[in-house]
């Protein structure tokens, strides 16, 4: 069950009215019950959702008239609007409607009025629940500590307790500690390093409120030790399945297409789906950043087998926010996993995507460029200088030292706007061939100068890359 408070509006105002009528009228949500309502405006509702029209002036004109405070309160915040959602189908709306009674009586709104609307607008049922603060003798309910004050509640009415959450977290397997904390985030749960009279321990919050502590010792002792074989067989054998799966959703994601609207969404979901900021750290292994299209892919993998699958992925970013790694949390089998013992992160990333018999485009020359740069190149990458252009780095293979080419305008457009890992490294080979082509037959030590189109090259003693 996940509670969440609603930002607060000042003014007396209460859009939450419009916003959950609106949803009624367009068929995705319906007025559940109500309570401490007059049954003569209850019934003329009633009626305008029949008839379709939009009651949204109504409700809040009826919630500003029992919104008064006499003078008794400066409250300007009085609207209470709170969200009850769980993961899909885990409870019905009769089932919420009665959470949402017992959340309200627990949280001191059981004399308020208030509409508890059902909303089936996403994949998660969950409810809307609208209220005002002001009581009957004009008084302000007091919202401090909410949050916390909301999350007890929930788990008061759902029975959960701090040791049943503690056995929840450690009926996973895991190896190290950082395995053990993206359980914990898994379950819903950030935790947080304490060190108090030199014991070292986490502390696990749920909406900012602290829900239990794990000394460090605990943890350790709960690891899957060297010599227990048995145990981690059957972490190797499940690795070697997750693998085959992650590599099965990575071709079907590199087939998806999304089209990235920059205008206004209609809807908060919508909006929801456009965002990859957390994917933002992503990048190839030529040091590029993953473009817009590629990171939509990679949430859409990241969805895919977590819905269908029970395979939550964690990123691991280091202080620049660029990913370094990733950890993995199986639910099926309750193990966790760090992703270099599933899939490396480059392989998660640059899988090579798989071109169908008889369908797949030739390039021009390709065939002629991998033999020329397998017979004289180690390698090829290329990366953004600090003037701001890209260039190509090339290493040989008998000379123990790199060049730079400096790539046109046309050509860093055309790899950037590549679509994928096959196309960017048939650009490199065809970019060093085309540069290369009359450096390779002479002498490395000449001091030579050229151009071709407009890609200028300088030696670099450097190599950045292993052979």
């Amino acid at each position: 069950m996940i509670v969440k408070k609603l930002r607060q509006v000042g003014g007396g105002r209460f859009p939450a009215a419009a916003y959950n009528e609106e949803k009624v009228q367009e068929g995705v949500a319906e007025l559940l019950f109500a309570r401490n309502v007059d049954k003569k405006f209850l019934w003329q509702l009633d009626i305008m959702h029949v008839v379709g029209i939009n009651a949204s002036g109504e409700v809040e004109r009826y919630m500003k008239e029992h919104s008064i405070t006499y003078g008794n309160s400066k409250a300007q915040n009085k609207q209470f609007h709170v969200v009850l959602s769980v993961k899909e189908h885990e409870m019905n709306k009769y089932e919420l409607a009665k959470f949402a009674e017992s959340f309200m009586d627990k949280m001191g709104y059981g004399q308020q009025p208030y509409f508890v609307y059902f909303h089936h607008d996403t994949a998660n049922n969950h409810v809307h629940i609208l209220s005002t603060r002001i009581n009957r003798f004009g008084i302000a309910i007091s919202d401090s500590f909410d949050k916390m004050r909301m999350q007890h509640a929930a788990n008061e009415i759902l029975g959960i307790t701090p040791d049943k959450e503690r056995q929840k977290v450690f009926s996973y397997r895991f190896q190290t500690e950082g395995q053990f904390l993206n359980v914990a985030r898994s379950c819903g749960y950030n935790p947080k390093a304490e060190v108090v009279d030199g014991i070292e321990y986490y502390t696990f919050f749920r909406n900012h409120s602290p829900q239990f502590s794990i000394t460090k010792d605990e943890i350790r002792k709960r690891m899957i030790m060297k010599d227990n074989q048995q145990a981690l067989e059957r972490r190797k054998q499940r690795a070697k399945q997750l693998k085959a799966i992650l590599l099965k959703y990575r071709q079907q994601s590199l087939q998806q297409h999304h089209e990235y609207a920059r205008g206004h969404a209609k809807r908060k979901s919508d909006l929801e789906d456009r965002k990859t900021t957390a994917l933002s750290g992503l990048c190839h292994k030529d040091g590029t950043p993953l473009s817009e299209n590629e990171r939509l892919q990679m949430k859409w993998l990241v969805k895919e087998v977590k819905q269908k699958l029970g395979v939550d992925i964690h990123w691991q970013k280091d202080k620049n926010g660029i990913v370094r790694g990733y950890g993995i949390v199986d639910h099926k089998t309750k193990t966790a996993f760090d992703g270099s013992q599933v899939l490396k992160l480059p392989g998660l990333i640059d899988v090579p995507q798989k071109v169908q018999k008889g369908k797949g485009q030739k390039v021009k020359g390709s065939k002629g460029n991998d033999s020329f740069i397998a017979k004289n190149v180690d390698s090829i990458s290329i990366a953004k200088h600090k003037n701001g252009k890209h260039y190509l780095r090339v290493s040989y293979k008998d000379y123990d030292r790199s060049e730079m080419f400096f790539l046109s305008r046309e050509e860093t457009l055309n790899y950037l706007r590549a679509k994928d890992a096959v196309e960017r490294e048939q650009l490199k080979k065809k970019f060093a061939a085309k540069y290369l082509l009359q450096v390779v037959g002479g002498s490395h030590d000449e001091n030579r100068e050229w151009e071709v189109n407009s890609g200028q090259y300088c030696y670099d003693d450097e190599r950045t890359l292993r052979r």
